[in-house]
């Protein structure tokens, strides 16, 4: 149902509102609001929820859309891989790296791959400071400019996370606020931080003999 000129509107649960990001982000990567494509995408923020709340209607019947061709088109430079974020590190390439996951996984503490801490030089701004708590509504842009203020409007933005969905809504909020130039590191931390070949900051490491001794006791109760 979804071809090369087809306005596309990506809504889900608003508690889900990483993973509708992450859609919006693969039609960016597939060449949507591009001059690749006519095909454009827009993000409903708020979700079912805020259409219901606001005086929205469900139809409970099963649409069926027409069907339709739609091509990926190469060159929208939306997701990055390793090669590229080691070429940053190594000052190759000028980009920001933005790391979108909590201070604790950033500095070390909450280890979630072979190795714990982050990427030389990444900026840690937590997703979660992007929406509000308590109905994942983003904030409003006057409020999230400051918090990206140290970011040149021009410069290539790279976000990343664990597996990609926080990066994916920090890469919405970054769409949102203007920056053209962004892409998301797609493999995440959990292939960063466990190539032990890679640099990183704030190094710790997975406390394996811990996690047996949890897993002994649970067995023996």
């Amino acid at each position: 149902g979804i071809s090369n000129e087809s306005n596309v509107i990506v809504y889900g649960a608003v508690s889900r509102t990483t993973w509708n990001a992450v859609m919006f982000w693969v039609l960016e990567t597939m060449g949507c609001n591009s001059a690749l494509t006519g095909c454009t995408v827009h993000f409903y923020d708020g979700g079912i929820e805020r259409w219901l709340a606001e005086g929205g209607k469900l139809d409970q019947a099963e649409t069926k859309a027409k069907e339709a061709s739609f091509k990926a088109v190469a060159g929208a430079q939306r997701g990055v891989n390793g090669d590229e974020v080691l070429q940053v590190v190594e000052g190759k390439i000028k980009a920001v790296i933005v790391d979108s996951r909590s201070a604790a996984e950033y500095e070390g503490t909450d280890v979630r791959a072979l190795r714990g801490g982050h990427i030389p030089n990444a900026v840690n701004i937590d997703y979660a400071r992007n929406f509000d708590p308590e109905l994942y509504r983003m904030l409003p842009l006057s409020q999230l400019k400051p918090l990206y203020k140290d970011i040149p409007a021009a410069t290539r933005i790279i976000t990343h996370c664990q597996t990609g969905q926080r990066a994916a809504y920090t890469y919405l909020v970054l769409r949102a606020l203007g920056y053209q130039n962004v892409a998301i590191y797609h493999d995440g931390w959990r292939v960063y931080g466990s190539n032990l070949n890679l640099p990183v900051d704030s190094e710790t490491w997975f406390d394996f003999t811990r996690v047996n001794n949890m897993m002994k006791a649970v067995q023996e109760l």
